[in-house]
């Protein structure tokens, strides 16, 4: 989820492609996209983190948890991001429950690109995450 109108998408896309696995939904048709993620690496570490534990509990995703009264969200996601459909779902949660979001998507940057070093788009993003504390933070 820093750049220009054109990399914006419209929040309520339907990700009808997207495989649900608890918690975490993959996008299939991306996975040789995203040079971080793989399907088998993030059920991996969706399995280690949740131990066990129901997927679907708020204290294991935000998606199944209550979103009011969170302050302004910033999300920032690729078009090649294994994730991109639980950043528009938890996205499209919050702006549900009256938080104000704003939702970046890069178009063909992968998950975690905010923090490629050295990277333009990091840098991007980076001035993105400043301007938008700037603007909501007194």
């Amino acid at each position: 989820m820093p750049w220009v109108s054109a990399w914006w998408f419209w929040l309520r896309r339907e990700c009808c492609d997207a495989v649900d696995s608890g918690t975490v939904r993959v996008a299939p048709e991306r996975a040789d996209q995203d040079p971080f993620s793989t399907p088998a690496l993030l059920r991996q570490l969706a399995s280690d983190y949740l131990a066990g534990a129901d997927p679907k509990t708020p204290l294991a995703s935000p998606l199944f948890a209550s979103l009011s009264g969170l302050p302004p969200l910033l999300i920032q996601a690729g078009t090649a991001d294994l994730l991109l459909s639980d950043a528009e779902r938890l996205a499209a949660a919050a702006l549900r429950a009256g938080v104000d979001v704003t939702l970046h998507i890069g178009e063909g940057l992968p998950h975690v690109y905010p923090i490629m070093l050295g990277t333009p788009e990091a840098a991007q993003a980076t001035e993105q995450t400043g301007n938008f504390l700037r603007t909501r933070v007194p």
